[in-house]
């Protein structure tokens, strides 16, 4: 379980690396917290961030980097969302309402509705497909309208 502070310096080196894309260093953090603690005090506690791999260090005398699962404890802990309108909403609903035959074209559909959402770029990846196994084998042919019929 992570502190008060450790939080709040957890959210802005996610947020200020999110803008500049530079590691994110004590002094930097000492300005902009709404407590005063000294930059010793900020290094400590980037320490213990660390230690718990939500943050990263590109070389030894740097500042730090948040790391996936620094971005994965952000996105699951500390981001709030706001409420969604009804009018996207529907836009939502009715995307989803039409016929995907492919995990592909969902992903694509769902990364293309969070970019107009947000007004940020997209990316939505598959998840990986190891230990897939054929459990049933059916005939099929490829009609004239360009889909399998089984």
């Amino acid at each position: 379980m992570l502190t008060e502070r450790q939080l709040l310096i957890l959210e802005a080196i996610i947020q200020d690396y999110t803008n500049v894309g530079r590691p994110i260093g004590s002094k930097a953090l000492e300005r902009q917290l709404p407590m005063h603690v000294s930059s010793a005090t900020i290094r400590n506690e980037m320490s213990v961030l660390e230690r718990l791999g939500l943050v990263n260090k590109e070389h030894s005398s740097s500042g730090r980097v948040p790391s996936l699962k620094g971005y994965r404890y952000y996105v699951d802990n500390l981001v709030k969302p706001d409420a969604i309108d009804k009018r996207t909403l529907a836009s939502i609903r009715a995307s989803f309402g039409s016929q995907f035959f492919k995990s592909d074209e969902i992903l694509a559909e769902s990364a293309q509705i969070l970019s107009e959402m947000t007004n940020y770029t997209a990316i939505a990846f598959k998840p990986e497909t190891q230990d897939v196994f054929l459990q049933a084998l059916r005939s099929c042919q490829w009609d004239n309208s360009g889909l399998w019929q089984f």
